[in-house]
């Protein structure tokens, strides 16, 4: 760039313009719309963004490092508690303990019973560690089985620092799905209230509709909606937003495009002040757990996953995620053994120790693609939360059918994308390994969940190319 396009005369850096003239220059003639490209919602990726000065960071960590989360899903107690103990010992901060049959589980998960689940937790300290009990249709038992696990442990559940993971979607299974019984989970969040646990009693899980393949803007209008009706479900059971809102807490995907990631998660800030703001309930922080996409991973070239992970990791980490999970670059394969559970807990490791990134709140604020991005993002996700709701709410919606019906559209979109070569999977779509077939011969997928079944981006485009 010339002297006069890399410093104004006041000293001043330049310009959007003059950067505008230097990618002109460089294109020798093709037109700079050119470089132009839309997200899965259609939001325009423009080549230059101008920095913003209109902007705040946007609260979350506050510079704190992030809870490192390590899932918990063998189907043998025993193995389970073992992995515990293991990630614990080797620098996780928390569990997160997934239960067979649940969507997070995907074919694993420890037995829905509660002397598995004691077992799975034997040895574990709950005041020092932090314990997620993941959505599942057995989640009002669990929440049960915690709380006199607690109790019997003589442990004050103030002191404890558990998520509950009651969530009215996961009790949603089978094709002909019955509506949650609203009474029962107010109950239930009244009862863990009133014995003073202070962790996420409610769950606003986006993570199921992301793996089912909607885009970012759904996956946000979803979890909105799954607020909406915890709010009116508390508020019917004489609990108002102000007192119940600090109790909530969200669990989202990132995966391996790193801007929409970060933005994504910025979002979800803008959307919970909104819905406070409309609930006339006092601002109070949302407790954000994000987990690394599993749909992302692949079976045919493995290590690949390595990389997509640690970008994934790095987007939560950068959009002020309070927790992570990174899943094992195994987990496409089944169970992961000791080395895959240690190499994703060490990313997050690397993460904080040597690449600092957690000492920074809000590393995208002024950011102008990043603001820009975290804008619109917000905005079609509050159009879709507004859809949802005139379909009755979120629960409506899904037995109805007609949320998975706009989540499949989505989801075509996107594998199409993928077998045309617009959004290339490497190990899998290009420069697959030459025992390919050879790898990716292991087990289905999970049966269907109300039409929200789990995929894989690999293997939707096999099938549709075949």
């Amino acid at each position: 760039m010339a002297d006069a396009e890399r410093q104004s005369p006041t000293g001043e850096s330049p310009g959007i313009e003059a950067w505008q003239r230097r990618v002109e220059k460089t294109l020798k003639g093709r037109d700079i719309e050119t470089l132009r490209s839309l997200t899965r919602d259609a939001i325009p990726l423009e080549p230059l963004y101008a920095r913003r000065s209109d902007t705040d960071p946007l609260p979350a960590r506050n510079g704190k490092r992030w809870a490192i989360i390590q899932p918990i899903d063998s189907p043998d107690p025993d193995r389970a508690n073992a992995q515990a103990l293991a990630d614990l010992s080797g620098g996780a901060d928390g569990l997160s303990l997934r239960f067979a049959g649940s969507p997070a589980g995907t074919g694993n998960g420890v037995p829905a019973n509660e002397r598995a689940f004691a077992a799975a937790l034997d040895g574990v300290d709950l005041v020092k560690v932090r314990l997620r009990v993941e959505p599942s249709a057995d989640g009002l038992r669990a929440a049960r089985w915690l709380s006199a696990l607690v109790a019997n442990s003589g442990v004050a559940p103030e002191l404890t620092k558990i998520t509950f993971g009651l969530d009215p979607v996961a009790t949603l299974t089978g094709e002909e799905g019955a509506a949650p019984d609203a009474k029962a989970f107010a109950t239930r969040f009244a009862g863990l209230r009133s014995e003073y646990f202070n962790g996420a009693l409610a769950l606003l899980d986006a993570r199921r509709y992301h793996e089912a393949g909607a885009s970012e803007a759904q996956e946000l209008g979803g979890l909105l909606a799954a607020a909406a009706w915890w709010l009116r479900t508390l508020a019917a059971a004489g609990i108002e937003p102000a007192d119940a809102l600090p109790f909530f807490g969200a669990s989202v995907c990132v995966d391996r495009d790193v801007l929409l990631s970060i933005a994504k998660l910025r979002a979800l800030r803008l959307l919970w002040a909104r819905l406070q703001e409309l609930s006339d309930a006092p601002p109070t922080p949302l407790a954000v757990h994000a987990e690394t996409s599993r749909a992302m991973l692949t079976r045919s070239d493995v290590p690949t996953n390595l990389l997509r992970n640690t970008v994934a990791a790095f987007a939560a980490a950068a959009g002020g995620a309070d927790s992570i999970t990174v899943l094992p670059h195994t987990a496409a394969l089944g169970l992961a053994d000791r080395g895959a559970r240690t190499l994703a807990m060490n990313i997050q490791h690397l993460l904080v120790e040597e690449s600092h990134i957690h000492v920074v709140t809000d590393p995208a604020a002024g950011s102008g693609a990043l603001e820009a991005l975290t804008e619109s993002l917000a905005e079609l996700a509050w159009t879709d939360f507004q859809s949802i709701e005139r379909e009755g709410g979120i629960i409506e919606s899904l037995l109805a059918g007609a949320f998975q019906s706009r989540i499949a559209m989505a989801r075509d979109a996107l594998v199409n994308a993928l077998a045309a070569g617009a959004a290339p999977l490497v190990g899998a779509t290009i420069h697959p390994p030459a025992d390919a077939e050879t790898t990716a011969a292991v087990a289905e997928e999970v049966a269907a969940t109300l039409g929200l079944e789990p995929m894989r981006l690999e293997e939707a485009v096999k099938k549709a190319a075949a």
